[in-house]
């Protein structure tokens, strides 16, 4: 789990906290033969909290696959495509390949 800030167009402020998430999908199969590996699915999903001058402070989750996918839900079915959205991507990722990598 991590914590830092990003700063988007129009003077707008982002706190992010991010952190792995790992799913198992466990099927009937594994019940029946144990040792079978279980498929595991890492995500990182971050929760970005924006606050400006002129409005309200909003929260936006997003989630990226190791694959390099972006997704606003954890189930991968709706994409980033929103301006905000993609401003935040954006952002993270220069933050990330600036300051991690």
């Amino acid at each position: 789990m991590g914590y830092y800030s990003i700063t988007l167009p129009h003077n707008i402020e982002g706190e992010v906290q991010w952190r792995k998430m790992i799913r198992k999908s466990k099927s009937f199969m594994h019940l029946l033969m144990p040792w079978k590996k279980v498929a595991q699915e890492v995500k990182t999903g971050y929760v970005v909290k924006l606050k400006s001058a002129f409005v309200n402070e909003t929260e936006y989750r997003l989630f990226k696959t190791n694959e390099g996918g972006w997704f606003q839900d954890v189930h991968g079915k709706v994409e980033v495509n929103e301006p905000v959205t993609l401003a935040i991507k954006r952002a993270i990722e220069d933050y990330e390949t600036q300051y991690i990598h």
